[in-house]
């Protein structure tokens, strides 16, 4: 949830001209963080143990995430209500859609907001593959957490620079 937020946010930042770029920078930032993350927890936990130390990572990350939501993080409805007055509604367009309306126009009616969902399931779910079950594999067949670490990152940024670089190349000012 927290994730999807800020893509919105930067694409309320970014405007139509650079909302692929704005997402690409977001997923790349994002996923780096990520892969850092899990080298920076596998190296305490290895020094440390797995119990309380890794975890007062993601608490230090939650604080500072709380921090700077409230300090310096801005809402940018505003940004998006002028964008959207220069692009007014298309005739026959649902505007004052119920959230329950809009979980099944999503879900079920709208077959390509569907697939778009059901995509977005399936890379959660291999997220959780990368972060959840493949670190008690990795530990059942004898890896040491200093060991999974590496694994999990290479595994979760295999496909993940190519499409970053795509993503830059497409949105770039320059055209290769």
């Amino acid at each position: 949830m927290t994730w999807s937020t800020t893509v919105v946010m930067k694409i309320d930042l970014a405007g139509p001209e650079r909302r692929g770029l704005a997402v690409g920078f977001n997923e790349a930032a994002g996923y780096v963080a990520v892969a850092a993350t899990s080298m920076a927890t596998g190296a305490i936990a290895a020094h440390a143990g797995l119990r309380p130390e890794p975890f007062l990572l993601g608490a230090a990350y939650a604080a500072l995430g709380l921090g700077l939501s409230v300090f310096a993080v801005r809402e940018t409805r505003e940004r998006a209500r002028a964008e959207a007055a220069v692009h007014p509604a298309r005739h026959g367009t649902d505007t004052q859609l119920t959230t329950a309306q809009i979980a099944r126009r999503t879900s079920f009616t709208d077959k390509a907001l569907s697939a778009a969902s059901q995509a977005g399931l399936v890379n959660n779910l291999n997220d959780a593959l990368d972060w959840g079950i493949f670190p008690l594999l990795f530990a059942a067949h004898g890896l040491s957490i200093g060991q999974s670490g590496p694994r999990r990152v290479a595994h979760s940024q295999k496909g993940r620079l190519p499409q970053q670089g795509h993503n830059l190349m497409r949105e770039a000012p320059f055209h290769c």
